[in-house]
């Protein structure tokens, strides 16, 4: 796998964890229930090891030149 496809889907897991918190807590706003918040606040772990995951490859590439095969 090539870093630029490792960089596109850590940028999507990103994506997809921005929109999960985004849709939970509007969820939240529409309906009040406080277990929508709660699952909207637990997202934001899934976005901070996405963002950690996008650090992990931009480290990876700097430090051997993109030349370690990444797997998925």
């Amino acid at each position: 796998m090539s870093s630029r496809t490792a960089r596109s889907y850590a940028f999507l897991s990103i994506a997809a964890a921005i929109v999960t918190i985004v849709l939970k807590f509007g969820a939240y706003l529409l309906t009040g229930s406080v277990g929508l918040l709660s699952d909207a606040i637990e997202s934001c772990v899934n976005l901070v090891a996405a963002c950690g995951g996008s650090v992990g490859i931009d480290l990876c590439c700097q430090t051997s030149g993109c030349r370690t095969r990444l797997r998925a």
